[in-house]
């Protein structure tokens, strides 16, 4: 039985068969090591590697580092190259649940920095970006290496400069809605129309809209889909509107509908 080498050298080997031989024989090569050694974890990970940087099977990649995971719980590297699998196929959810695993059990502070900086791309990506500020905060602190520290720092300030202009514009839209809404309801109540009357036509738009998307269901693309939304976002501005007709009159728009009764 030849002897068992470690996965950076295995990969190595591999590749250099795969160079001189072509693929084929390469994962030959490791079809062979695994049936010799079916407990061989590296043969997994060397393969897994073969199926997704040259292949692009990403499925049989996915397989070959999961079956790694299965031999070895605390198989690192199994962990990092799933991640980073993961990550190109953009289910984050997933890369954060295996980068979370290697933070939990690798020994090495550098292998902690980078998982916490993928994990923070990783949260970056869904949206989370408290947990994804917090995990860069943290690869900068235990980070030995320059480029991940350079690469956690400049992702960080990205973040803040985005979550900064991300609330001014959100802050401007709101500003200018309320403007908008505030001045139809002023409108409305200089020609003498009631906040009732407003919220009734409200009702009955959203009512049209649903009825329409209602009986397109089955066919979203129907024109009279498109419908149902250009009643129903008026619907819902109505409803705004009438609120707003109220708080200018001093009273509550259910007080409105009531008295209207």
């Amino acid at each position: 039985m030849e002897k068992q080498m470690e996965y950076n050298e295995l990969f190595d080997h591999a590749t250099s068969i795969c160079e001189k031989s072509g693929l084929q024989a390469a994962m030959a090569y490791l079809d062979n090591c695994i049936k010799e050694n079916p407990d061989y974890v590296e043969a997994y990970l060397t393969k897994g590697m073969m199926h997704e940087r040259i292949l692009e099977d990403f499925q049989k990649a996915s397989n070959s580092y999961s079956k790694a995971i299965e031999l070895d719980a605390k198989c690192v590297q199994a962990y990092i190259t799933r991640a980073d699998l993961y990550g190109r196929q953009r289910e984050f959810q997933k890369a954060i649940t295996d980068l979370t695993k290697v933070i939990e059990i690798s020994p090495d502070s550098s292998e902690k920095a980078t998982a916490y900086y993928n994990r923070g791309l990783s949260y970056a990506n869904l949206g989370s970006y408290q947990e994804a500020s917090r995990d860069f905060e943290k690869c900068l602190e235990i980070a030995t290496d320059s480029e991940t520290a350079s690469s956690a720092k400049e992702s960080l300030r990205k973040l803040k400069n985005g979550q900064t202009s991300s609330t001014k514009r959100d802050s401007a839209i709101s500003w200018f809605a309320s403007g908008l809404i505030k001045v139809c309801a002023a409108i409305l109540l200089a020609f003498g129309i009631k906040p009732s009357t407003v919220a009734v036509v409200g009702f009955l738009l959203c009512g049209l809209a649903a009825l329409m998307m209602f009986t397109t269901h089955s066919d979203p693309n129907a024109p009279i889909l498109l419908m149902g939304l250009f009643f129903g976002v008026p619907g819902t501005a109505c409803f705004f509107i009438a609120r707003k007709m109220s708080e200018l009159r001093g009273t509550k728009l259910i007080d409105d509908i009531a008295d209207d009764r």
